[in-house]
């Protein structure tokens, strides 16, 4: 979408924004809007792009009269893969200048805001931009309504707009420096680069492995009625629909975890199972590794150099098959509407709240 100023400054720091954001559930997506706003009312023409519509090969100029800007969630403590793909994938900045905003999982708690930690998120994709020829201004932590709803309820319309209202005056503030041509990383920012840093053996499981666990917990309630929404809303291509009397969705590892199939769902009709993450954790802790190095140190009569090194690189994909199997044994027992019951009715998430940004539409998120 381009927007346009409306009041003009004499002479603006920029020609144009560009902005490319990752949504699921519409925080980065309504974060970006304030953003361009603001551009706006300096004279300085912006586009708002979610990032599975982008391409930024035609839409960068790469001069340095091109403020270029990347918002997406916080996810483990780091930037989501997705997001870290697409700025990997960025034209050469040739010294453009750029700036990152990460909305994290801000609280409400009676009268007290709760701020939440992105972790290094910001830092890793400024680094990317520099690494790319990009000159980072300045990175921000923007503190939106907590939407993880595999985890817990969502927020209600009430609570959602108090928090924004609470966190916009800060992003507005942090916009008005960097489109007037100047750097923010404050204080904030470097305590969360610092705690991202103490976190990063979390940040390192979540792309390893937490991602892929997290993507096969997903399943559709008798509810359902396979209109297929969620697959072809998916920013990742993660959800095919498979069937063909009774389609239903099926999640592949591409899954972000973004949230948009539960937040979006007309029918409500998508769950996470907590017990069956349980059930999937408990069997990709058996220790193959471990089985099959101390088999092989019998059977050749010495323990084998790099024993650890030789652990994990067993452990890694025989987790991932458990992940993989499991799911789909999971699937195809969901089909069954009595099994499909029991898996509802044993996961919390039939009772949450669902979350959204309560200004944001699907067709704000989805494809242009």
């Amino acid at each position: 979408m381009e927007r346009g100023g409306s009041r003009q400054n004499s002479s603006p720091a920029y020609d144009s924004l560009m902005i490319y954001f990752m949504s699921g559930t519409g925080n980065s997506y309504r974060a970006s809007q304030w953003v361009a706003e603001e551009a706006d009312g300096m004279g300085i023409p912006s586009k708002v792009i979610p990032i599975d519509a982008a391409r930024p090969s035609e839409e960068l100029t790469g001069g340095q009269r091109q403020l270029l800007g990347l918002f997406a969630p916080a996810h483990g403590f780091c930037a989501p893969w997705g997001m870290v793909k697409f700025a990997l994938r960025l034209p050469r900045g040739r010294g453009a200048h750029a700036f990152v905003g990460i909305p994290r999982g801000g609280v409400k708690a009676g009268p007290l805001f709760i701020p939440g930690l992105e972790g290094a998120a910001a830092y890793i994709l400024a680094l990317i931009l520099w690494l790319k020829g990009y000159l980072p201004r300045g990175v921000r932590g923007i503190d939106m309504p907590v939407s993880w709803l595999a985890l817990h309820p969502g927020f209600s319309v009430a609570s959602a707009k108090a928090i924004e209202a609470d966190t916009r005056p800060h992003v507005v503030s942090f916009a008005r420096c960097v489109l007037g041509g100047g750097t923010h990383f404050g204080w904030q920012s470097l305590l969360a680069l610092a705690l991202g840093v103490a976190l990063l053996p979390i940040t390192f499981l979540y792309v390893a492995m937490g991602r892929f666990f997290l993507a096969k917990l997903f399943f559709t309630n008798r509810k359902c009625n396979g209109c297929g929404l969620c697959a072809r809303s998916c920013p990742f291509g993660a959800i095919r629909m498979v069937g063909r009397k009774s389609p239903r969705p099926y999640w592949r590892f591409r899954c972000e975890s973004c949230m948009r199939c539960m937040a979006f769902c007309p029918q409500r009709a998508i769950e996470a199972s907590h017990p069956w993450a349980v059930a999937m954790n408990l069997s990709a802790m058996i220790p193959l590794g471990v089985w099959v190095n101390q088999w092989l140190a019998a059977t050749l009569g010495f323990i084998i150099p790099g024993f650890l090194v030789w652990d994990s690189l067993l452990d890694y994909p025989f987790r991932l098959a458990c992940f993989f199997f499991g799911y789909m044994a999971f699937w195809f027992m969901a089909r069954n509407s009595i099994i499909r019951t029991i898996f509802t009715y044993t996961t919390p998430t039939f009772l949450y709240r669902m979350y959204r940004e309560p200004s944001t539409r699907l067709s704000d998120l989805a494809r242009k």
